[in-house]
C-alpha cells in the first residue's frame, strides 16, 4: 500500500496487530492473514483468487503469510531499503517534540571521547519501549515534566555487550553481558 493510502478503520488495524501478536505465539505456518477491502466492488477474478488462496495447501505458495486486496490489487507485506544509508554508529535525535514524525535516526555523534571514571561503554542490542517513552514525544517542550528541564529522549532499559571500561572498573570485563537503566539509550553505542 502506498503513502498516499490512509488508514481508515482503526479496528482493522488493531485486529492486524492483534494476529501479528498472536503468530508469534503460535506456528506461523498455521496462520495466514488475507485483508479484503470491503469498501469497494472485487470483481469475480479477485474473489476467486482470494478463494484459492484460502484452500491453498502447496508449501511452496504459503510463503506469503499477509496478504491485502486493494480493490483489484494484490498487496505483501515487503521489506525496502531505508532512504537513510548511515554507516557506522548511529541514534535516535529528536528534532522537537509534539510528533513521532519529528524522530530520526543520524550518526553518533560525540562517542570518541574517553570512558569516565566508573563507567562501561557498551554496544546497545535491545531498548525497552513504553507508553511513557512515548509521551515523553508527543508531548511539547513547554509542557510540565518533573524531574527535568527537558524530558530524555525514549528508552531507558536497556541489554548490551561491554565494548570497553574505564581503568578505575572493578566489576565488568570487555564481552560481559549486561543489562540495566539510563538515559537517551537508543543508539547503537553508550556509557
Amino acid at each position: 500500500v502506498t503513502a498516499a493510502d490512509e488508514c481508515t478503520s482503526l479496528v482493522g488495524a488493531s485486529v492486524w496487530g492483534m494476529i501479528r501478536t498472536a503468530s508469534l505465539e503460535i506456528d506461523p505456518s498455521t496462520l495466514r492473514m488475507i485483508c479484503i477491502d470491503t469498501d469497494s466492488p472485487i470483481d469475480m477474478g479477485s474473489f476467486k483468487q482470494v478463494l484459492s488462496e484460502l484452500h491453498e495447501t502447496d508449501d511452496s505458495k504459503l510463503s506469503d503469510l499477509e496478504i491485502s486486496y486493494r480493490g483489484n490489487k494484490r498487496f505483501l507485506r515487503r521489506l525496502s531499503k531505508s532512504e537513510q544509508n548511515i554507516v557506522g554508529d548511529v541514534e535516535l535525535t529528536l528534532s522537537s517534540r509534539g510528533s513521532l514524525e519529528n524522530l530520526s535516526v543520524s550518526p553518533l555523534k560525540g562517542h570518541l571521547q574517553p570512558i569516565p571514571n566508573e563507567c562501561v561503554e557498551i554496544a546497545v542490542h535491545s531498548v525497552g519501549l513504553n507508553f511513557k517513552d512515548v509521551l515523553n514525544v508527543l508531548v511539547p517542550d513547554e509542557a510540565a515534566y518533573l524531574g527535568f528541564d527537558t524530558p530524555p529522549l525514549p528508552g531507558s532499559d536497556f541489554a548490551g555487550k561491554v565494548t570497553g571500561v574505564s581503568p578505575s572498573n572493578q566489576l565488568f570485563a570487555v564481552g560481559d553481558k549486561v543489562y540495566g537503566l539510563s538515559f537517551d539509550m537508543l543508539r547503537s553505542q553508550s556509557f
